[in-house]
């Protein structure tokens, strides 16, 4: 969700801790919010830490350090549930077709941030009906 930067990194990190921490206790055998890859299992790892000054994550449509330049490229719903899309299917040399063939997801990102305040008040009626573990 793209923010209008009116939270600092400690707000946005603390509300997406809270985020997760609801969806793992609602989907516990599904997702996991458990840093060590050896206590994760086959649970999607929900990673809330990149949302700290100065922490890094991959920016779209960055080329990765890896064999044939995969190219780091948002995807569409259909194409996750795509088993023949995989992390190196979109590479410098077809990821420019790609962007022909559709609109950029993130070109108005900045257009449309929003502040946490109203999904704020949300998750604060989620959590009162959710019972902590």
């Amino acid at each position: 969700m793209p923010l209008d930067r009116s939270e600092d990194f400690d707000e946005a990190h603390e509300f997406a801790s809270r985020v997760a921490e609801i969806y793992r206790r609602r989907h516990p055998d599904e997702v996991t919010t458990e840093i060590s890859k050896a206590k994760r299992g086959s649970r999607l790892f929900i990673d809330t830490n990149r949302i700290h000054y100065a922490q890094t994550a991959v920016a779209p449509y960055s080329v990765r350090a890896r064999a044939g330049a995969p190219v780091a490229a948002p995807i569409t719903w259909e194409e996750l549930s795509d088993p023949k899309v995989k992390s190196d299917s979109y590479t410098i040399g077809n990821v420019f077709e790609l962007l022909k063939r559709r609109a950029d997801p993130w070109k108005s990102i900045y257009k449309k941030g929003q502040s946490l305040k109203m999904a704020e008040i949300l998750l604060k009626k989620v959590s009162q009906t959710e019972s902590p573990e």
